[in-house]
């Protein structure tokens, strides 16, 4: 978890700051032409971009979306969850809209560090550092917006004028795929290999990430060459099964196991409940918003030690453990989302390096993989012994394993088995979102709308 760092900043169109992670005090008409002087402002500049990714997670409930869409979570009421939930989504949403616009951020804020860095003649400053970081987090906005949105626009310069007229036309899927894997090496190239806290790219984050956009074009061979190199890492080791909560617990994170979290402020009292934007829990006199799927309940055997740790139980109902700030006794006043989000994580990879491997005919090789997840869990061996047995045993132990993870609904897509789990699936046009009628609005370029919005 992080402090809260002040910094003496105006707010341009890139380095708009919100009050998530930094407390701005503006003082006179600064730009990025004149901002950019010396490693302080660089370093401001860098956590500007961290405080966007920040934002994402905070947009109107996106990060459990993917979820509800797939065959983990259930909305209980009505309103964007549910319309999630039975692929109807508005392009007037404020959740699409919000993913968009705070992604956008991501880059926008990306690009302005990396226009403007080399001209810092600062010493102190480590540029390739602070590259390497807007690099990373570029590249994972558009990996999130590819995969929301599918074809999106790729902006190649930062907005010097608010005014300014940014009639961009939506690049193709495979477009944004390279944009997004030449940003991810390029951090690879730059990053260090450790950093003071997980919420700070390094070396191991990209690498991870872009095992995960590989795999998400089903790349075997590239994604099975990142996942060992992380694995390969000594700085990564799996949490032991009796300490398996601590990888998601509020004071005990920053793990072992965990390879890039987002950071929370903690102790911040606003209004609404704690545990992942307060739907998973009841406030008081309130029901939940989203409930746990029956059919997750049921595939975790009494002795998973995953079980507690992902499940809690408040007056006979189930709820998401799993980010969980507090006992679900909530009144008001409560922190929302205290956790840090873990988005990497070593479990995750040993899986998709498993997978790689029994999808290149080395399925000898990836059942050890496949046991070391289970036996941490305190469960024994798998008895799947041929290529299709260990896949469907690969894709049971990441339904358990990575559960309310955001990750179930993009495994379902890139294995296209969404319509096999998800009855009430209309078809492959609406695994993505429309795009944000808004956006439609300000820049008809955008046209045509996604099929089926």
């Amino acid at each position: 978890m992080t402090s809260i760092i002040k910094i003496t900043l105006v707010a341009t169109t890139v380095l708009t700051l919100s009050c998530n992670f930094l407390e701005v005090t503006p003082e006179s008409e600064i730009t990025s032409n004149n901002f950019f002087k010396t490693s302080g402002d660089v370093e401001a500049a860098v956590i500007s971009i961290y405080d966007a990714v920040q934002s994402f997670t905070y947009s109107r409930d996106v990060m459990m979306i993917p979820d509800i869409q797939s065959d983990q979570l259930r909305a209980q009421s009505g309103g964007n969850f549910t319309n999630h939930q039975n692929f109807t989504a508005s392009p007037a949403q404020g959740n699409v809209n919000q993913a968009w616009e705070t992604n956008y951020q991501v880059i926008q804020r990306s690009l302005d560090v990396l226009e403007n860095i080399d001209a810092v003649t600062d010493p102190a400053l480590n540029k390739e550092k602070a590259k390497g970081e807007a690099y990373f987090c570029r590249g994972q906005a558009y990996f999130n917006l590819v995969r929301l949105f599918g074809k999106v626009p790729i902006i190649e310069k930062a907005t010097k004028d608010p005014t300014q007229d940014l009639l961009v036309k939506r690049a193709e899927i495979d477009a944004v795929y390279q944009q997004i894997i030449a940003d991810l090496s390029e951090a690879e190239k730059l990053l260090p290999a450790t950093a003071a806290n997980k919420y700070r790219a390094t070396k191991g984050a990209a690498r991870a990430m872009l095992a995960r956009a590989y795999m998400q074009r089903n790349d075997f061979a590239k994604a099975l060459t990142k996942c060992e190199e992380v694995m390969n890492d000594p700085q990564y080791k799996l949490v032991a099964g009796a300490n398996y909560a601590d990888i998601f617990t509020t004071g005990k994170q920053n793990t072992s196991e965990s390879i890039w979290e987002i950071s929370n402020r903690p102790n911040v009292a606003q209004e609404g409940n704690s545990n992942f934007d307060g739907e998973m829990v009841p406030a008081a006199g309130n029901g939940f918003r989203v409930r746990v799927e029956q059919k997750v309940i049921d595939a975790f055997t009494a002795t998973d030690l995953r079980k507690a740790a992902s499940i809690g139980n408040f007056n006979n109902n189930n709820y998401v453990k799993k980010h969980e700030a507090g006992p679900p006794t909530i009144t008001t006043n409560r922190r929302l989302l205290d956790p840090n989000i873990v988005v990497l994580r070593l479990a995750d990879i040993i899986l998709l390096r498993a997978e790689c491997l029994n999808e290149t005919s080395k399925t000898t090789e990836a059942i050890p993989l496949l046991n070391q997840i289970r036996n941490r869990a305190g469960l024994p061996n798998t008895t799947a012994v041929t290529q299709a047995e260990v896949r469907k045993a690969i894709e049971d132990e990441r339904f358990l394993e990575l559960c309310f993870e955001g990750v179930r609904w993009y495994d379902l897509v890139r294995t296209k088995k969404v319509k096999e789990v998800v009855p009430n699936f209309p078809g492959d046009e609406k695994a993505i979102w429309p795009v944000p009628s808004r956006e439609l609005d300000l820049n008809p370029n955008l046209l045509p709308q996604n099929p089926g919005y």
